[in-house]
């Protein structure tokens, strides 16, 4: 009775086990608890089996070949059972650490995941799945930025003072935010279009104030004219249509020499990612805008009328996030019955869908840009078909030159 409750071997085993265990401190109790039980039934048991073979193959209990070859097993089994709990709580020590490892993308963003994404988890929790996700990115991340460190740390100095290196994104990834394991489609959520801008201007011409973080508004389309006046050492690339095309866009370069420099008043937003209609199971509208300043943000969802890309007034849904409230930075509190909601929604459909999204490219381009329009629709319409039962229970070939599927 006191070897059970005073062993070296049980004691040993059982304070591992606890200790290894990765849970919240009230949670922990419980585990211990039923650990504890656990493991006075699965010794009782294994007592009882050995026990049982000694009988049944008549060893005497005293033999002390059988009793040194036990002790041995059980020696080399607490080794073994040290040695893994030692590994694992190693990698959660690796994983905890790796989850404050500062990545390029806003501060905000490791908040939004790690606490504030759902009322109901604790984020606290390291072994929520969720931010599992997102210590997985950081961790990618991290070794991405160490390679990138190699290369431009490898560059010979006469080219090293001729370089700009220019880290960016095409998109976010919601990494476990809102609800979505991953990828970025199908919201105007910020995990998916707030991407980072970092450049390290190595020949030390164009950028000032490097240790102030720009926080303005920017978008995508101000990045080309950028490297094309990085490239040229200024703006006298931009002139007849190539200004007509680039001269609403915002001089980025100028943020890059003073954080005092303005942003954007406002961006816009739209995803080209086409939901064939056999996977929109709720009959949500398929397309989405966005118009985002520095106080809130819309997302304005709709359906184009047939064969058009014309929005049908009677699809529109709105959803919106005042970003006075904390809650509305995180985008967790959606209002679109708010009434700045529909002042956001005209100004997207009369100002910035006609003066940007559909601006029209001076009149060399125009046919080609007509001709893109007409293959995206037709692209769109061949998407739905092809995705309709019909067609695929062995019908496709019917509709291709050659008579069969593929």
């Amino acid at each position: 009775f006191i070897h059970v409750l005073a062993g070296p071997d049980h004691l040993s085993a059982l304070a591992t086990l606890s200790g290894t265990n990765i849970r919240s401190e009230e949670n922990n109790y419980v585990h211990s608890f039923l650990l504890g039980i656990k493991w006075g039934l699965g010794h009782a048991f294994g007592l009882i089996i050995v026990g049982a073979i000694l009988i049944a193959i008549d060893v005497p209990f005293n033999n002390a070949t059988v009793s040194t070859t036990l002790e041995a097993f059980v020696g080399v089994f607490m080794l073994a059972l040290g040695t893994y709990s030692m590994l694992k709580a190693f990698r959660h020590r690796s994983t905890v650490v790796s989850s404050d490892w500062d990545v390029p993308s806003p501060n905000e963003n490791l908040k939004r995941i790690k606490e504030h994404d759902s009322d109901e988890e604790d984020y606290e929790d390291s072994g929520n799945p969720r931010s599992s996700i997102l210590c997985e990115m950081t961790q990618v991340l991290n070794m991405v930025d160490d390679h990138i460190g190699t290369v431009v740390g490898a560059l010979p100095p006469e080219i090293a003072a001729n370089t700009v290196v220019v880290f960016t994104s095409d998109h976010g990834d919601f990494s476990g935010a809102h609800g979505f394991p991953a990828n970025k489609a199908g919201t105007v959520y910020e995990e998916a279009f707030n991407v980072p801008l970092i450049v390290a201007d190595l020949s030390g011409r164009y950028t000032g104030d490097i240790d102030v973080e720009r926080r303005q508004l920017t978008s995508s389309v101000d990045l080309l004219p950028m490297f094309a006046t990085l490239a040229t050492g200024g703006n006298g690339w931009k002139t007849g249509e190539l200004a007509e095309i680039y001269g609403e866009r915002l001089d980025l370069t100028k943020l890059l020499r003073s954080s005092r420099q303005k942003g954007r008043h406002a961006l816009v937003m739209a995803t080209d990612e086409v939901v064939p209609i056999e996977f929109n199971f709720n009959h949500s509208p398929r397309y989405i805008l966005g118009l985002r300043t520095a106080t809130s943000k819309l997302g304005l969802y709709s359906n184009w009328l047939p064969g058009t890309a014309t929005i049908d007034p009677k699809s529109i849904e709105l959803e919106y996030y005042d970003y006075s409230t904390e809650r509305g930075r995180l985008e967790l509190d959606n209002n679109p019955d708010d009434p700045m909601a529909k002042v956001l929604a005209h100004q997207l459909l009369t100002k910035y869908v006609p003066n940007a999204m559909e601006a029209p490219l001076p009149g060399s381009l125009k046919a080609v840009s007509a001709a893109a329009k007409e293959q995206f629709l037709a692209f769109v319409a061949a998407l739905d078909f092809l995705n309709t039962p019909y067609v695929r229970n062995g019908n496709l070939g019917k509709y291709t030159p050659w008579g069969s599927p593929f």
